[in-house]
């Protein structure tokens, strides 16, 4: 039986008093944690995860239109960080059952819906009006710019009336039930 398996099979005699008590826990809390400490340890773990799947996904290199990984990892670093990454997911996962943090669902058109706001403006802050801050814009670069910058947020705000009509299609079938 391995250290999980019997922790997951313990007696636990302390139950978190501040959560809900609808709250379903696989494995009960062994540290009565507040509300506020659930939350925020949650949301610190989800930034850890995803940093990790980041470098997980990334370990074989990337190429973007902008940047590209510069060095390659060899096989045996690779097939090491692979198990690494391994053992901080178990140890993720174990922090998610001995103080009963949450999976919280994320909904996916709000979460592009924040990308692309982001982009927006990102795209804004490079039209030519906000590159005065850095000195004189050339008139050549503002008419070239300013134009090909209207172009790119005219793609998104296509890409945004497909997310938005996704959150309204979500508000109305809530409505219905």
């Amino acid at each position: 039986m391995t250290a999980r398996t019997e922790r997951q099979t313990e007696p636990t005699t302390q139950i978190n008093e501040a959560a809900p008590a609808a709250r379903d826990f696989t494995v009960p809390p062994r540290i009565p944690l507040s509300a506020a400490h659930l939350n925020a340890l949650s949301a610190h773990m989800k930034v850890v995860e995803e940093s990790c799947r980041a470098i997980e996904r990334n370990l074989d290199g990337f190429q973007g239109i902008y940047y590209e990984s510069r060095r390659e990892i060899p096989d045996e670093s690779k097939r090491e960080m692979r198990r690494a990454l391994g053992e901080l997911y178990a140890g993720l996962e174990d922090l998610k059952a001995d103080l009963g943090l949450q999976k919280h669902d994320i909904d996916l058109p709000r979460w592009i819906n924040a990308y692309l706001t982001h982009i927006w403006e990102t795209l804004c802050e490079s039209k030519s009006d906000s590159l005065k801050a850095f000195g004189s814009v050339p008139g050549g670069l503002r008419m070239y710019l300013d134009a090909r910058m209207d172009h790119l947020l005219s793609i998104l705000k296509r890409l945004q009336v497909t997310t938005e009509s996704l959150l309204t299609q979500k508000s109305q079938d809530e409505v219905r039930k």
